[in-house]
């Protein structure tokens, strides 16, 4: 007999790696919530992906808000009355140049990543469920303190002109694991993709095979990989293992 389905809440859910996970998600028959400032545009990004509009009638509860209101980011953590037992966190800085040629990359919220995964961790410390739940969280290759994971050839990229997302995603890793400690989450998995880049028609008919490192323990180090195949990836590792091996591990994922 097939264990049940865990159940999956959802933030970032118009993002690329969010929104294919999600997807994915609801035509495989998992009960999902998703924060959205507009529902609407959730709702049309998944029928351009293919998913039946009776699949987003019986197995998505939108909620309307953003991450400054407690009260929105409370309901959505909720499925059918009760905290998921996974929550997909895929809020991320929209970059966009500074015009400061010592932090050149910038963007209109600079510390969304941290703001939006406290008020998570926030509602489901109020919330205080008995089974906590497992967050999985998308941040990005090179910020290990561990080891090298990216290229050397990206180094100057990535420390030159990333350094402000990356010290967003720094300290919402810090905030998460933190939460683990305290016992307000279950357990957690950071994910860190490489440099994103868009699918091409041959990734599309063969998807590359996805190379997986963890933390401390073995190295993936590539160049690039798409936000879908990153949505796979937590489609297939997370959600249809119920997290499994990966619980509590930091993994990169790379082409």
């Amino acid at each position: 007999m097939s264990s049940p389905k865990p159940t999956v809440s959802f933030f970032g859910a118009t993002g690329g790696s969010a929104n294919a996970c999600l997807a994915l998600s609801l035509t495989a028959g998992y009960q999902c919530s998703a924060l959205a400032r507009t529902p609407e545009k959730l709702t049309k990004m998944l029928l351009e992906a293919g998913v039946e509009q009776r699949a987003i009638d019986e197995h998505l509860m939108i909620q309307a808000g953003d991450v400054q209101n407690q009260d929105a980011v409370k309901a959505a953590v909720q499925v059918n009355g009760a905290v998921a037992d996974i929550i997909i966190f895929g809020i991320g800085m929209i970059p966009k140049y500074s015009g400061n040629p010592l932090q050149p990359i910038g963007g209109e919220q600079t510390d969304i990543c941290q703001v939006a995964s406290r008020a998570v961790i926030d509602s489901v410390r109020i919330l205080a469920p008995a089974k906590k739940p497992t967050l999985i969280a998308i941040s990005t290759t090179g910020i290990s303190k561990v080891e090298r994971d990216v290229p050397l050839a990206f180094y100057p990229l990535y420390k030159l002109l990333l350094g402000l997302p990356h010290k967003d995603k720094e300290i919402m890793e810090k905030a998460i694991n933190d939460a683990v400690s305290e016992g307000i989450l279950g357990g957690k998995v950071i994910v860190r993709p490489s440099l994103f880049k868009d699918d091409t028609p041959a990734t599309v008919q063969t998807p590359p095979a996805v190379k997986v490192g963890i933390e401390g323990k073995q190295k993936a180090i590539g160049y690039f990989i798409s936000r879908k195949a990153v949505g796979r990836w937590l489609f297939q590792e997370i959600l249809e293992k119920n997290v499994g091996e990966w619980k509590d591990q930091t993994v990169s994922i790379t082409w």
